[in-house]
């Protein structure tokens, strides 16, 4: 009878230590990765530690690609720009070597025609990130959540665009 109290209090010491361990288990990068969707905001990460994020609103379309991070149970996105290289010919023909972020994935050297100039880089509707792509989201429940310049989670639902609709404000996995 002894031994046996004696086993039952060994396994809920080992229970309590389980409990208390669990919460301060590191999350896997498998865990965190896959494809997460809010509102018009797509991100997808991945288990090398790379994402890729789109953000689309009407005929506008910004994109960013990066690497990611983990501490505790934020993830940190650092976006790593893509660059293109514009050969042309100022109003002088005098020939112009401009670095500018590319509108799509691809770094690229495009020689432009003195039809061109002045060249202006705003002139696409896709952009590559800067303002929208997320610095950092708080992982739970399979949920991404975006965390405010005061440190705060945002929880409160939006409403939409032309719409009465709510919308809530976290990434949600999809895949």
């Amino acid at each position: 009878m002894q031994r046996i109290k004696l086993c039952y209090r060994f396994v809920k010491v080992l229970m309590l230590i389980g409990v208390a361990i669990y919460p301060l288990r590191s999350m896997s990068q498998n865990d965190i990765s896959g494809c997460y969707r809010v509102y018009s905001n797509t991100i997808y990460i991945n288990p090398d530690s790379t994402f890729s994020y789109t953000w689309r609103f009407d005929l506008i379309h910004e994109w960013a690609n990066g690497r990611w991070s983990v501490k505790n149970d934020t993830i940190y996105f650092k976006m790593i720009p893509v660059y293109d290289t514009l050969i042309y010919s100022d109003e002088n023909g005098i020939k112009v070597t401009k670095v500018v972020l590319s509108d799509d994935e691809k770094q690229e050297i495009i020689a432009l025609p003195l039809s061109k100039y002045p060249f202006d880089p705003n002139e696409s509707m896709d952009h590559q990130g800067g303002y929208h792509y997320p610095k950092k989201l708080l992982f739970r429940d399979n949920k991404l959540f975006e965390i405010n310049t005061k440190g705060k989670l945002i929880k409160k639902k939006y409403k939409g665009f032309m719409t009465r609709k709510r919308f809530s404000p976290w990434y949600v996995k999809v895949e």
